[in-house]
């Protein structure tokens, strides 16, 4: 049976198309101009889904142009904070390819104030960051991003992507931490995640 888009995927599609190519001729927009086509755009990769999006989200191009703007543009930061989502989530949910630029941009916004954390929610599970050398030093450095109660969650859940991985010699640093965390925490709730991570940390297979 043919697929048959309906009215309201199509105008979204209509709109990630345009979007597309507003961004694919972005040179003739003014920064602020094109801070707003990016900041429109960024929402669709997180918006719901559809394999209707996938061919144009998925593109290498609108990909490469998205690093390109951010990189004209480094000091302007709720747009690299918008590129680095966009990007993210076109990788996470649309299969776009993860290339070295956009590995290298995310290495490069890593460090930076304010776009960091994004940054946090998407590196480590890039292809290219499983041969990274410095792979561990950056999954630590995750929970002293600020603002550190966001960086928190974060450095959780990567935790929790990694428990096995997780060098020996990390282990003690991260339960440490968790312990901090159980200190400071408002609610039971948290209190017990906290808890059971530290138990799993304590008991998993150490390699």
């Amino acid at each position: 049976m043919e697929n048959i888009i309906s009215v309201k995927i199509k105008k979204q599609l209509d709109i990630i198309l345009a979007l597309k190519t507003q961004i694919d001729n972005w040179k003739s927009y003014t920064e602020q101009e094109v801070s707003q086509i990016v900041k429109e755009f960024e929402k669709k990769p997180r918006d719901e889904g559809s394999f209707w999006f996938e061919e144009t989200l998925s593109d290498k191009k609108l990909a490469s142009n998205l690093v390109a703007i951010a990189n004209k543009y480094p000091e302007n930061t709720k747009m690299n904070v918008y590129v680095v989502s966009a990007l993210g989530n076109m990788i996470k949910r649309y299969k776009l390819e993860s290339s070295q630029e956009i590995f290298n941009f995310f290495l490069e916004k890593a460090q930076a104030k304010e776009i960091a954390l994004y940054v946090s929610f998407f590196l480590p599970y890039l292809p290219q960051f499983d041969k990274y050398e410095k792979k561990w030093e950056y999954i630590m450095s995750i929970k002293n991003i600020k603002p550190l109660k966001d960086s928190e969650t974060s450095f959780k859940e990567r935790i929790e992507f990694f428990l096995n991985q997780l060098p020996n010699k990390y282990v003690q640093e991260t339960i440490v931490f968790f312990e901090q965390c159980i200190n400071d925490a408002k609610s039971d709730y948290s209190k017990n995640m906290y808890t059971e991570l530290i138990e799993k940390l304590l008991s998993r297979s150490l390699t």
